[in-house]
């Protein structure tokens, strides 16, 4: 039976950022405009056999590394947006920080970092740990992202 350890960054942590949704580029819908959220992730990380230390896994510094690095005073923008050599030239003006993803919305953002932390998390741990779930919340927006339990 595995064992959990739940790591919650909510909005104490200030992971702001600003994204937009370009799917439908009709002038009538706002989501196409940049937007600001803080986001909050609710990381559930599972082991079978505990640590010398009885703990699933001792520290989560280099997450919360990343996360701060990656979703702290950042523009999300979707690799398939058709702005997005445009974001890159106001990153290369040192307008802004640009994080680039595959989607955007909680359940993409979820995904990318379960994605991230599951190759950190098993090369760190020779495989004795892994990311069973990520959960990302936008306001009343979660979206969640299974890893393996």
């Amino acid at each position: 039976m595995p064992h959990f350890r739940v790591k919650t960054y909510g909005d104490e942590y200030n992971l702001s950022v600003a994204f937009r949704v370009f799917e439908n580029m009709d002038t009538e819908n706002p989501k196409r405009h940049l937007t600001g959220h803080t986001l909050n992730f609710k990381i559930t990380i599972a082991c079978h056999d505990v640590d010398e230390n009885l703990e699933v896994i001792s520290s989560l510094d280099w997450l919360e590394d990343w996360l701060f690095t990656r979703w702290r005073n950042t523009v999300i923008v979707d690799i398939a947006d058709p702005y997005l050599d445009e974001f890159r030239n106001m990153e290369k003006l040192d307008l802004l920080k640009l994080f680039e993803v595959d989607g955007t919305g909680v359940h993409a953002f979820a995904k990318e970092v379960l994605s991230y932390g599951s190759i950190y998390i098993k090369r760190n741990t020779d495989n004795r740990c892994w990311i069973a779930s990520v959960e990302c919340t936008v306001g009343n927006e979660t979206g969640v992202y299974m890893g393996d339990i």
